[in-house]
């Protein structure tokens, strides 16, 4: 009888199993994956036309479009609100003011939260051409093969903001030159010709100082020298140039192994060398500078010079030019890493410009 309940039993058993597989439901537990928050940054400054080409295509797979102005005569910013008013990912920010008294780098990096960021700078790329071909930009900026690790903020690559302060930096060279110092020139020149002697001294003497000083706006604004070469040669061009012109003792020292940088990293090294030569080198009264150039794991140049007065009241002073050249120097070393330092004791002075050379070296020189 026992037996006949156990058969019973694996009878049934059996039918619920196959049932059980009859009517097999398969689920596939499937873990999706996070999308992280993208934004499309876009610095803009006269680029009406490539914007609104930009704005057009199919940028749906950005979350947030940031648009950060610095200062467009055009419709850039029209157009640029024009897209807010149709899509509320778009923001539009006139940072114009703002980038008069900081870097427009810290007032982007501050701006944006994303846990990943595409920057498309307008200003380095737009000469109002059609056949720009807009979807080659939108690459990731760890695509890149320079990914200069920056202290301040990872996100956005230091080097081409660089590039694009030098271009933009070139803009306003050429016309102080050609269009405003050739022009005074011209006047100067002509009034000569035309006057008696001695009869227009005064606005000749007045037009010369004003030559003088847009003189020293350029060289703020750009190499002023041909700088094919290296950059020792080129820095050494510099100061055989400012030594004849100002009758000042430069002495030169390159310490360690010469090693070889971008074109970007150079010029800003040289542009550099230049705006402490003719702002904070210029006026001051000391007759010798000491130059060393270091090769390390740290890319370091350093300038020692006497200073007659109160040095701290002169770099600190809001309505002296080198404390703006100061500080401009300091936002662009950080872009990648650097720094600028200033010791003082007494009357002797040191300026250190300091580079990380593995950023500038393995990240950036081979791209």
């Amino acid at each position: 009888m026992n037996y006949i309940y156990v058969y019973a039993l694996l009878i049934l058993l059996g039918i619920v199993i196959f049932l059980r597989l009859f009517f097999y439901k398969k689920y596939n537990f499937k873990v999706s994956k996070v999308k992280p928050k993208l934004t499309l940054a876009i610095l803009t400054k006269n680029n009406e036309k490539l914007l609104d080409t930009i704005l057009n295509y199919d940028i749906s797979f950005f979350d947030e479009i940031y648009i950060f102005d610095i200062g467009s005569i055009d419709n850039t910013l029209v157009v640029a609100r024009e897209h807010a008013k149709k899509d509320k990912r778009i923001i539009v920010k006139d940072i114009k003011r703002a980038s008069m008294y900081n870097d427009y780098y810290s007032i982007i990096r501050n701006s944006l939260k994303s846990d990943s960021v595409l920057l498309l700078n307008l200003i380095g790329i737009d000469k109002e051409n059609p056949h720009v071909y807009v979807p080659d930009i939108f690459k990731p900026i760890n695509e890149f093969k320079n990914k200069a690790k920056m202290k301040l903020d990872s996100r956005i690559n230091g080097i081409f903001l660089l590039e694009h302060d030098m271009l933009e930096r070139q803009k306003n060279n050429l016309i102080l030159k050609e269009y405003i110092q050739m022009a005074l020139i011209n006047i100067k020149e002509s009034l000569k010709v035309n006057s008696k002697y001695g009869e227009r001294d005064e606005e000749i003497s007045y037009i010369d100082k004003v030559i003088y000083e847009i003189d020293l706006l350029i060289k703020l604004m750009g190499i002023t020298i041909n700088n094919d070469g290296e950059l020792d040669e080129n820095l050494a061009k510099i100061f055989k140039e400012y030594s004849e012109k100002n009758r000042v003792l430069i002495n030169f020292k390159i310490i360690g192994k010469v090693r070889y940088f971008n074109e970007t990293i150079n010029n800003l090294i040289l542009q550099i060398v230049q705006e402490l030569l003719y702002t904070v080198f210029h006026f001051n009264y000391s007759i010798y500078l000491d130059v060393y150039e270091r090769y390390g794991k740290i890319y370091l140049l350093m300038l020692k010079f006497d200073w007659i007065g109160n040095f701290e009241d002169f770099i600190n002073n809001k309505n002296s030019l080198s404390y703006y050249v100061l500080q401009s120097i300091k936002n662009r070393l950080n872009l990648i890493s650097g720094d600028l330092k200033i010791k003082n004791k007494g009357y002797k002075v040191n300026i250190l410009i300091e580079i990380p050379i593995k950023n500038i070296i393995k990240d950036i020189c081979d791209r």
